[in-house]
């Protein structure tokens, strides 16, 4: 998985789609909404070139 993720990010709109999602659950941790973090994460998770 680690070689998989390694490679996805050497591609720019994987790259770049992952960063958005990065910032996205942290601003929800930043809030403290909880909720929305574990939302943000498990779509995150579940994208595909994401791991």
């Amino acid at each position: 998985m680690r070689l998989y993720r390694a490679r996805t990010g050497q591609i720019p709109d994987h790259y770049e789609g992952a960063v958005e999602e990065h910032r996205q659950i942290v601003r929800a941790l930043q809030k403290r909404d909880a909720d929305l973090a574990e939302a943000l994460m498990r779509q995150h998770v579940a994208t595909p070139g994401n791991g």
